[in-house]
């Protein structure tokens, strides 16, 4: 089941629809909303799309109201909001009550330090997580340490990405810590940061050890050839690994030379490292 944006009108009295008016009379009564909007969810698999629609702190906290009445919700997107720290911990509060839910998208939302502290506070209890988007945020070193500290109890966690989100070497280095435990994690997306050799240098010391790791980007980040060696050094030990992307780096020919070479020696691996 999919709802659209008619359940954003639904709870935002400044876009009250004519239906929600002949349903719930006057804007602003969320308490009389709860039963209908509970309701909704009746069916399995419930998924309530609300991209882009004008969501902020405010209308985050109405959300978060019926969201822990919403056994089936399987699936929520709220990409390209406003939502940010505050709206974030709102959500965050009642996340855990989402038995069902195992998809959240919160990209490009404004999210910092302080929100991905909230939500990390709280992944530990989303037993049904499977797919964590928070792309486009602001979450930084801070946030990618307090990510890094409950990874390691999501287990069913498959897809991370955390593309365009400030993390530099510092953050790569705490998330490369706990991606050893992280026993179901597939995809990990860490494009367009700031992380430079020292990070790259860190994730390699434990790509051997991610067993389910199939998809690692580093795209436009700030790895030299010095950081593209030591992850030369030992792709050639990651069995599971399919899909490397280096592109738009700070690779120079050596760099380039040592992933050619490793990509003739792992044929079942394909790295993309396109130069600037």
């Amino acid at each position: 089941m999919r709802v659209h944006t008619t359940a954003l009108e639904y709870i935002s009295p400044s876009r009250l629809s004519a239906f929600e008016a002949r349903v719930v009379g006057a804007p602003g009564t969320m308490r009389t909303q709860l039963p209908l909007f509970v309701h909704i969810f009746d069916n399995e698999d419930a998924h309530l799309d609300l991209r882009a629609s004008g969501i902020g702190a405010e209308e985050a906290g109405k959300l978060a109201a019926v969201l822990g009445q919403c056994a089936s919700l399987a699936h929520l997107d709220l990409c390209g909001n406003s939502i940010g720290d505050e709206g974030v911990g709102k959500l965050a509060a009642v996340l855990g009550q989402c038995a069902s839910l195992a998809h959240l998208d919160l990209q490009k939302n404004g999210i910092g330090g302080e929100g991905a502290r909230a939500l990390a506070a709280v992944l530990g209890q989303c037993a049904s997580l499977v797919h964590l988007d928070l792309c486009g945020n602001k979450i930084g070193d801070e946030g990618a340490r307090a990510l890094a500290a409950v990874l390691g109890q999501c287990a069913s966690l498959v897809h991370l990405d955390l593309c365009g989100n400030k993390i530099g070497d510092e953050g790569a280095g705490v998330l490369a810590a706990v991606l050893g435990q992280c026993a179901s994690l597939a995809h990990l997306d860490l494009c367009e940061n700031r992380i430079g050799d020292e990070g790259a240098g860190k994730l390699a010391a434990v790509l051997g050890q991610c067993a389910s790791l199939a998809h690692l980007d580093l795209r436009a980040n700030w790895i030299g050839d010095t950081g593209v060696g030591k992850l030369a050094a030992v792709l050639g030990q990651c069995a599971s690994l399919a899909h490397l992307d280096l592109g738009w780096n700070e690779i120079g020919a050596e760099g380039a030379g040592r992933l050619a070479a490793v990509a003739k020696s792992c044929p079942s691996l394909t790295i993309l490292f396109e130069r600037r």
